[in-house]
């Protein structure tokens, strides 16, 4: 389970199961690893041993998912049992880092997207293959450095680790020591990965990381995020150059930078490399890769399936699929809140979209956002599940027009007006149906 999809699969159906139980596991068989002369005990069995340090990334899913899962279904009893694995992986992971804090590992943002999906494209990835010393798997990168994407995601390990000491109550010298390791990580990521004469990092996933984590220069945002809407507008002409680490990132950044342009073009190509060119040719499901050892030219010239050397069903990169809930719909948990026991509902208005419905089935109940607009009209039906409240944000020119159920929203029950903020009024909802209508 190194992919980056974990909680994705919340989205699509019960996953504490499956989920619930690999974290369990993460304690039955544990590793003693030594590195730098060190030994670090309770390491993730899943990570390969070996004695070459960079091999640290495979790991770091380790720490992620256990804290994912909390968040996601509540369960504490769990996350008590697996801390000792989670801090055991976490310092061997930040312990094969280098003086500066950064990552030298060789893996990086797996099966990012070629030119093309021909053999002279494919040999790029071979010789990204050569120039890492390592063959095995095939998918280095090409488009991105290694470092950032690890360190990256080594620094929201590093956030995890805070979150959870402090939600167990740990002592606080840990809770400082993950403190200090987050902050060498984010200094040594700027001052290391920062392109200064490009004012950005240099490729879209690097880029989406370091929006997604906050890892700028002081006063550096509006830059990034004009490098990486270039980069996807204009020199990749609406196209990924992200692998199985940066497609979700890329996505996220995008909208939650209101780059609404460049993300809805991105979901919407239909020629390679993109998702809309697998539905074309009648996938039901994401590849391994964009294409390459899976796509071949026909007679035409145009692209087909072809008896593929990689998977035409794999994790790889649905981890997308949680942008169409997320952001589209607008469900998502409160950042201050476990197991969905508070939600966030702020559907993203894509001009280009006039409707959007979503039923996200969460550990409380099954939660709705159904919106339409019809020219300057905004109608939402949503549903809030028992024992729960939301923060709905309701897109309007003027709060006074928003009715709910036909009568005034902020009169109606269940229903208290909190502020305006961006183009919205934000209400507290507490469980219960809502007809939202408003003026654009």
């Amino acid at each position: 389970m190194g992919y980056p999809l974990h909680m994705v699969m919340a989205y699509n159906f019960d996953a504490y199961p499956f989920l619930g139980k690999i974290v369990e596991e993460m304690g039955v068989k544990t590793f003693t690893l030594k590195v730098k002369d060190k030994f670090y005990s309770q390491v993730c069995r899943t990570i390969i041993p070996t004695a070459d340090s960079t091999a640290h990334a495979t790991g770091i899913h380790g720490v992620l998912l256990p804290w994912d899962l909390y968040l996601e279904y509540g369960d504490r009893r769990l996350l008590e049992k697996v801390y000792p694995v989670m801090r055991g992986t976490f310092l061997w992971n930040v312990a094969g880092l280098t003086p500066d804090g950064v990552s030298d590992c060789w893996i990086g943002d797996w099966h990012d997207a070629l030119p093309g999906y021909e053999e002279k494209y494919i040999q790029l990835r071979k010789e990204a293959a050569k120039r890492t010393g390592k063959t095995g798997g095939g998918g280095q990168s090409v488009n991105s450095d290694p470092g950032p994407t690890i360190t990256a995601r080594l620094y929201q390990a590093a956030q995890y680790m805070i979150a959870t000491a402090r939600t167990l109550n740990k002592p606080e010298a840990e809770i400082r020591e993950y403190e200090q390791i987050a902050n060498h990580i984010k200094e040594g990521f700027v001052k290391i990965f920062y392109k200064s004469d490009e004012l950005a990092y240099g490729s879209q996933t690097s880029d989406a990381y370091a929006l997604c984590l906050d890892l700028l220069p002081p006063g550096k945002k509006e830059q990034v995020v004009a490098s990486v809407v270039k980069d996807v507008m204009v020199t990749r002409q609406g196209h990924f150059s992200t692998g199985e680490f940066g497609t979700d990132r890329l996505l996220e950044a995008l909208t939650l930078n209101n780059q609404d342009e460049a993300a809805y073009t991105l979901m919407t190509r239909e020629d390679f490399p993109s998702f809309g060119l697998m539905m074309a040719l009648g996938s039901t499901t994401t590849w391994e890769t964009w294409g390459e050892a899976i796509l071949s030219k026909s007679e035409s010239g145009k692209p087909e399936l072809v008896a593929a050397t990689r998977p035409v069903s794999h994790a790889q990169f649905v981890a997308a699929d949680g942008w169409f809930l997320k952001s589209i719909a607008g469900i998502r948990q409160d950042d201050r809140s476990v197991g969905f026991k508070n939600i966030i509902l702020r559907p993203h208005q894509f001009r280009q979209l006039d409707w959007a419905k979503a039923d996200f089935h969460s550990v409380r109940g099954v939660i709705t956002s159904d919106w339409k607009r019809q020219g300057e009209r905004f109608s939402w039906r949503v549903v809030v599940p028992p024992n729960t409240t939301a923060t709905a944000f309701v897109p309007t020119k003027d709060a006074r027009t928003i009715s709910e159920s036909g009568q005034p929203a902020v009169q109606a029950q269940g229903v208290k007006f909190l502020r305006t903020e961006s183009g919205a009024a934000v209400f507290e909802l507490q469980s219960g149906g809502y007809e939202f209508q408003s003026e654009l």
